[in-house]
């Protein structure tokens, strides 16, 4: 099995589930790759002021961080300080690889950039997102995250990005879309060619898609799958 695949706990979402469940789950799964996802400025403190959860995250030999991205806009104001105080705090409790911030919750990279952090800028879905993130590519030397799903579903850049940037994306995200459902797993979507179309990228892989409540069996097939086109 492919050690570069991992699972983020947002694959978790419909399961109503504490977030210690949601990584022993990934845990009895046998990943050794998670990624925390904190959709919002709440859960983030949370997750800090939750100590038993630092220790349950040490068997994993890899960590990212998916900061918050509802209801937030990054730039130089407390907002941001707050967000990075915790990010801090968090990289002093456990060995994150990054964290990574998704590229249209930033409007200014002063504090960001000055965090002294190691960051990566998620690709989004929103007209006109590409272009933006081109530009700070070439003008910064942040790595990013590839997101297939929010590559593919609007602009389409997703061949684009992969030629012109390939050894700025330090991760990928795999998650597809069908019939108005966002963000499901790829066994669901039959979007296999987004798979094809990003395995010659020597990085981690990271299931995002939706699983129904307490279906581990599709989370077992999805990286079957994963790994199957990873290795043939």
């Amino acid at each position: 099995m492919e050690t570069r695949i991992g699972i983020s706990t947002a694959s978790y979402c419909l399961w109503d589930i504490e977030p210690a469940t949601k990584i022993a789950v990934s845990q009895e799964l046998e990943f050794s790759r998670i990624e925390i996802g904190l959709s919002t400025i709440k859960m983030l403190r949370s997750f800090k002021s939750s100590s038993h959860l630092f220790q349950q995250l040490t068997p994993f030999k890899h960590i990212t961080v998916n900061v918050p991205w509802c209801r937030v806009n990054y730039g130089n104001n407390n907002q941001t300080k707050v967000v990075i105080d915790c990010l801090k705090y968090l990289n002093e409790q456990l060995d994150i690889d990054a964290f990574v911030f998704r590229v249209d919750c930033i409007s200014d990279f002063s504090l960001i950039g000055n965090s002294g952090l190691n960051i990566y800028l998620e690709n989004s879905e929103k007209i006109g997102s590409w272009g933006r993130l081109q530009g700070i590519l070439k003008s910064s030397e942040y790595q990013c995250v590839l997101d297939v799903n929010r590559a593919t579903r609007n602009e389409n850049y997703l061949r684009q990005i992969i030629t012109e940037y390939p050894d700025r994306i330090a991760e990928v995200q795999l998650n597809g879309y069908k019939d108005g459902f966002y963000r499901v797993p790829i066994t669901f979507s039959r979007q296999y060619n987004l798979i094809n179309e990003v395995k010659s990228l020597k990085v981690p892989f990271i299931i995002e898609g939706l699983f129904p409540p307490g279906d581990q069996l599709s989370i077992i097939n999805e990286r079957a799958m994963i790994n199957e086109i990873l290795t043939n």
